[in-house]
């Protein structure tokens, strides 16, 4: 509830004719004042009347820190921003900018009506690679066979782990702003490699 300077004056006034001694009188009087303000709480009043006691006025000091509005120049500004780098934070954003993370969220979100992509990194397959996976699954059947037919009831698979050379791009940290889907490609050659263990126990 934010009280006008005229209610804050009028509640000190009174306050002090009561000599601080009687705050519920003070504040039935209000109500009978000011019928369509909500009667202040008998802390709120003791607080007012302890501000003006310190700072000879009963208006809210001045808050700093960043300021949360967003003019139109500000949004114009954030919009070019995303514009130039998509994959931008919004911690970056804030910090480029001189707002608040919650600040720049807002304009991001719900002013300029940008959604947040996740990369996706897929491989492409070749004519051969069909021919491959098939020459792999006989051999897999071959090597049950051959072995005792409960050869998969012993054998662990652990996850695999990929070492990337050079270009990698971690998709779970990295996003693309835009106010709709869009499908980009990008060609890179595979320098990595692929580890897979498994174990076989006798």
């Amino acid at each position: 509830m934010v009280l006008t300077t005229e209610e804050r004056v009028w509640l000190v006034e009174h306050v002090f004719r009561e000599a601080g001694r009687h705050i519920d009188v003070v504040r039935q009087r209000f109500a009978e004042k000011f019928p369509d303000t909500p009667v202040p709480h008998r802390n709120a009043v003791r607080n007012l009347v302890d501000k003006f006691w310190e700072t000879g006025s009963v208006n809210d000091a001045k808050r700093c820190g960043r300021s949360a509005k967003l003019s139109e120049e500000k949004l114009l500004d954030i919009s070019d921003s995303v514009m130039q780098s998509p994959s931008k934070s919004l911690r970056k954003l804030a910090q480029q900018h001189d707002i608040g993370l919650g600040t720049a969220h807002k304009a991001v979100r719900k002013k300029l009506k940008l959604f947040p992509y996740k990369i996706m990194a897929v491989q492409e397959l070749e004519a051969t690679d069909n021919e491959k996976r098939i020459r792999y699954c006989r051999w897999f059947n071959r090597f049950i066979e051959e072995n005792t037919a409960n050869v998969l009831d012993v054998t662990f698979f652990t996850d695999e782990a990929w070492f990337h050379l050079s270009g990698y791009v971690n998709s779970q940290n990295s996003r693309l702003w835009s106010s709709r889907l869009f499908i980009y490609g990008e060609q890179q050659n595979l320098q990595c490699i692929e580890i897979v263990r498994a174990r076989w126990m006798t």
